[in-house]
């Protein structure tokens, strides 16, 4: 069961019961509540995806992901890349 408030500093403060029957609260900003709907919406893109995008080589995403310019996880032999994150990479040059 959770409780939900609006405190005067524009925040959210939550309130629940764990399994154990302990309250806890936590409180987040309007900011974390924008977070948290773009994440549940994120867009991954491929290697080859964000390449087409950007319309250019894969080669040339390679290069740029080991150089550190564009943000990028690898999960076996694919390379996959967070729209969120790569926008906050623009946005942070």
């Amino acid at each position: 069961m959770s409780l939900f408030h609006w405190m005067k500093g524009k925040s959210l403060k939550i309130q629940s019961m764990n399994t154990n029957g302990e309250n806890k609260s936590r409180s987040l900003t309007i900011a974390d509540l924008k977070q948290m709907i773009i994440d549940s919406e994120e867009t991954i893109w491929s290697l080859a995806q964000l390449a087409e995008l950007l319309g250019t080589s894969p080669q040339a995403i390679r290069k740029r992901i080991n150089r550190g310019a564009i943000p990028a996880h690898k999960e076996g032999h694919s390379w996959y890349i967070l729209k969120s994150e790569y926008i906050r990479n623009l946005k942070a040059k």
